[in-house]
């Protein structure tokens, strides 16, 4: 009988992964604590339901303008990829810098400007920093 090397591709991507459930649990509660430290003020982070999405799902679905950042957590092989919409990043630079959150009316066609991108950059950071945390 033939033996196959090369596993079967997942037919259900969207299966439930119950242990990351606890490891999602820790990092909401970092992920507020560091939110709470930077904006200060009341940030509410919810957990949905964990589960995998096919990358090509995740590839169509990003919108112009999303930060993406990949990182490697030890000892995982892989990488794990953090998408920032674009409106979010510029609400979470605009409130660092002492504004309000405003969004621009053209948000998905706007680029970060160099200072904007480092300061998301350095949250991208803080937010890696929680997840590992949950580990």
């Amino acid at each position: 009988t033939p033996v196959s090397l090369v596993p079967d591709r997942d037919e259900n991507p969207g299966r439930r992964f119950p242990a990351l459930a606890l490891i999602h649990e820790r990092f909401v509660r970092e992920l507020n604590k560091i939110l709470l430290q930077l904006f200060e003020a009341n940030v509410n982070v919810d957990r949905k339901d964990t589960f995998a999405i096919d990358f090509l799902t995740v590839k169509n679905r990003i919108a112009p303008g999303t930060v993406a950042s990949l990182f490697t957590l030890a000892p995982f092989g892989g990488e794990v990829m953090l998408l920032l919409p674009p409106a979010l990043s510029f609400e979470m630079v605009d409130r660092l810098f002492g504004g309000p959150g405003r969004i621009p009316p053209d948000v998905g066609e706007r680029e970060l400007s160099p200072i904007s991108l480092r300061t998301v950059e350095g949250l991208v950071a803080r937010v890696m920093e929680a997840f590992a945390s949950g580990f």
